[in-house]
């Protein structure tokens, strides 16, 4: 049979849809990854009272899952039906800080004008995050650096004032022939 009439049965037997599996996951979660008719599921399951926001032990939502199999049509009906873009994980992160190639989502045709322009915007905040990433890698290098000589310059004046340091100057050994 086809998934969608069987959950569509389930629904009206009262099967609940919040119920928790695995590391807390929802039968949401697990449409959220369907390779087909992932759209269709969710709408059935929310419209028979699964949560859109329910969250796993990762405090992970469904928009979390569909992100992580790179499911966009998923992705586009959960947000149709007002998925929480902000919701954070475990690590602080949120769904749309775990997509692989946000120009690919944006190109898609599965997503709204406004859903694309939240979309853009998260991309031009991973891209904030990550110059400012290189920035600080690079100060850090560069004060790192700038310490090292400051040390080395500081133990150098030292030994030179307290111990006599002979000059020692190498040159090199005759080639033996």
């Amino acid at each position: 049979k086809n998934v969608c009439e069987v959950i569509k049965f389930l629904g009206e037997i009262g099967c609940d849809f919040n119920t928790r599996y695995e590391k807390g996951n929802t039968a949401l979660h697990f449409a959220a990854t369907l390779e087909s008719e992932s759209d269709k599921v969710i709408k059935i399951l929310i419209k028979n009272g699964a949560y859109v926001n329910t969250m796993n032990n990762y405090l992970q939502t469904p928009l979390f899952a569909s992100v992580k199999s790179n499911n966009i049509l998923a992705a586009s009906s959960l947000l149709d039906f007002n998925a929480d873009i902000y919701s954070r994980d475990i690590n602080g992160l949120t769904a749309f800080d775990l997509i692989r190639d946000v120009e690919e989502w944006t190109k898609s045709d599965c997503f709204n004008k406004d859903q694309k322009l939240i979309l853009k915007t998260f991309e031009y905040k991973q891209t904030r995050t990550l110059i400012r990433k290189i920035s600080h890698k690079i100060k850090t290098d560069f004060s790192s650096k700038a310490l090292l000589n400051k040390r080395k310059y500081t133990l150098s004046s030292y030994l030179n004032n307290n111990y006599m340091v002979p000059s020692i100057s190498i040159t090199p050994r005759a080639i033996r022939t």
